[in-house]
């Protein structure tokens, strides 16, 4: 061995040779050392970091898993709503509606989509059911459609509010048969043991007028204030005033022919008269005098059939012939506004303004616009349901109609309304996207070009903010 000057280690002694080998040795086990400390830093670190991101990974499948299954719950949650909300569409409207748009709101599905939709299509708002059990209790849907009037084992009679589904009167009723309720369900026909009929004020609890024997039939006129004596031996009809029973007009002997059908309206001015095999006749009972019209021509009417009803409202006089026709007359102008055809119907009604008929019965309720006719412009079906009542609202855009216990209430907003076009259109088109709609119209001269209306599809207006040129 040599030193650093080059010269050799023979000149160290055993002990400085001996130390520097072992200083030589412990520097190479020292780096061998550092050597090994940093390889199983860095594994250790590498096993940390790998770690780390196993349980990074872990946890975040985690967490995934987990919103993936309150997801499938919440969906699972707005598709079993939406499912309840579509079956309580016909048994609870206003539930159903609720749910829809609360479906809508847990989770935008397509099924809760479909609900929401459904709610908004839905044209039935409202149902409310007698409290009274069974079929038994005789019920009265009064013509406004806002209060039912209900009888409990022939002994006493509650009044509910349709809309708020609380009571709002009650009180005895003597014993008998209820045959029928005046409106504001405030006077009842009863039907004694002796067949014999009577008017009782539900209010003054007291009797109206003097027993009518069994040829007679009873029933009232639009206002309230009057009520009908129907003679069906000689077919005439007597008026009575509801305050004290007197009586007010008497039409003249049908000299034994058979009367089918009688109404009074317009204030109970108007009496609406129909004798078997006649046309029907139009009383003013103001003057005594019989008020001509297109009704006084109209054949197929007073015909053979017990099932004819008239009626007087808004200025209109409605019959319902043999169960399938529905005609209705203009009071004032004499002329015939429409006649359609509703095989089934049951009854019929005519809104406050006498613009919309109502024709109830078979599988469906209809609305008609008058004086067009034509088509129904709203159909309901009954899903077999028997119609006993059928009323307009005469403050909000609603129909309401009794079906056993329950009377049930449909939304006709978009149906009451006087935005209706007089003729149909001729096209309708769209631009790609779909920002402007254009119309066409056809013209009253043929051949002559028109002129097509574009709308703005954003725009509630009904009125084209601008038309095409020729």
């Amino acid at each position: 061995m040599f030193a650093g000057d080059g010269r050799g280690y023979d000149g160290l002694t055993s002990e400085e040779t001996a130390f520097l080998v072992t200083a030589a040795e412990q520097r190479t086990t020292e780096e061998r050392a550092a050597t090994r400390a940093r390889r199983r830093s860095r594994t250790l670190t590498a096993s940390l970091c790998a770690v780390l991101a196993v349980a990074l990974v872990v946890g975040l499948i985690a967490v995934r898993l987990r919103q993936d299954s309150e997801r499938q719950t919440t969906d699972t949650a707005a598709r079993r709503v939406a499912a309840v909300a579509d079956a309580l569409r016909t048994t609870d409207p206003r539930t159903a509606m609720l749910l829809g748009v609360a479906a809508w709101r847990v989770s935008p599905l397509p099924e809760s989509r479909r609900g929401l939709l459904g709610a908004l299509a839905q044209p039935e708002l409202d149902n409310f059911t007698d409290p009274a059990p069974g079929d038994t209790p005789s019920r009265f849907l009064d013509s406004s459609g806002r209060t039912l009037l209900s009888t409990s084992d022939n002994s006493t009679w509650r009044t509910w509010d349709v809309g708020t589904h609380r009571r709002i009167a009650s009180g005895p009723v003597p014993h008998g048969a209820i045959l029928a309720a005046g409106p504001g369900n405030r006077v009842l026909v009863i039907q004694g043991a002796d067949r014999t009929q009577r008017l009782w004020n539900t209010r003054t609890r007291r009797w109206i007028g003097d027993p009518l024997p069994p040829m007679y039939t009873v029933s009232f006129g639009a206002s309230g204030r009057t009520y009908l004596a129907k003679n069906l031996v000689d077919g005439r009809v007597e008026v009575y005033s509801v305050a004290d029973g007197q009586l007010v007009f008497r039409t003249p002997s049908a000299g034994g022919a058979r009367r089918l059908a009688d109404a009074a309206g317009d204030g109970d001015r108007l009496l609406a008269v129909c004798l078997r095999g006649r046309s029907p006749q139009l009383w003013d009972t103001s003057t005594g005098r019989v008020r001509p019209g297109a009704w006084s021509s109209a054949r197929g009417v007073c015909g053979d059939s017990t099932s004819l009803s008239l009626s007087l409202c808004s200025g209109r006089l409605v019959a319902l012939t043999e169960g399938r026709r529905a005609r209705v007359w203009d009071t004032t102008s004499g002329r015939e506004l429409a006649d359609v055809a509703h095989p089934g119907v049951l009854g019929a009604v005519v809104s406050s303004d006498g613009s919309f008929l109502a024709t109830g019965g078979g599988q469906d309720i209809r609305v008609w616009r008058l004086p067009s006719g034509g088509a129904p412009v709203f159909r309901h079906s009954l899903d077999n349901e028997l119609l006993s009542g059928l009323a307009f609202d005469s403050s909000r855009p609603l129909l309401r109609y009794l079906e056993g216990g329950t009377v049930h209430t449909l939304d006709l907003a978009s149906t009451l309304t006087r935005a209706w076009r007089t003729n149909p259109l001729a096209g309708v088109l769209t631009n790609p996207d779909g920002t402007t709609l254009a119309t066409a119209e056809p013209t009253r001269t043929p051949g002559t070009p028109g002129r097509p209306p574009c709308r703005r599809t954003s725009s509630a207006s009904t009125s084209p903010p601008y038309a095409m040129p020729d």
